[in-house]
């Protein structure tokens, strides 16, 4: 399967990330129209196109410190365990001047396991609202000696 990750291109992709964080909402939360239109805008909301579909997003910041901060990842359920999940984390990750890559996720939250699989170091927990969140980084050199 051929997979190009690339800017979200007009409205009707824009509609499917939508759609597709509606239906990962239990683990992303409620999706946000303005955010993801804001993220949009600024090439920060990113998908994997396989063929015609749109098998996956990624939606990050790269701060100005030159640290990437990936906010929601979710691939497409028809496209997973095909490394897409992976291949967008990777595209940002190669964003970082700094190589260092950061984000939150819950401590229920199944995609733990994928972080650590993609190269990220546990660093500790933070209490949030009604939560309690993992707190991930990965730097370029500790990427470079994980399988």
């Amino acid at each position: 399967m051929n997979i190009v990750v690339a800017p979200v291109l007009g409205e009707v992709e824009f509609r499917v990330v939508y759609a597709l964080w509606q239906a990962m909402a239990k683990f992303l939360g409620p999706p946000n129209r303005g955010v993801l239109r804001g993220a949009m805008k600024q090439g920060q909301l990113l998908v994997a196109r396989c063929g015609a579909l749109v098998g996956g997003f990624i939606h990050f910041h790269l701060r100005r410190d030159g640290v990437v901060t990936i906010y929601d990842v979710a691939v497409s359920p028809l496209v997973r365990r095909q490394g897409i999940g992976k291949m967008l984390v990777e595209t940002v990750a190669a964003l970082s001047p700094v190589g260092k890559v950061k984000l939150k996720c819950t401590t229920t939250n199944p995609a733990n396991l994928f972080y650590k699989r993609c190269g990220f170091t546990l660093l500790g927990t933070e209490p949030s609202t009604n939560t309690t969140l993992n707190v991930w980084e990965r730097t370029q050199d500790a990427h470079a000696n994980h399988p």
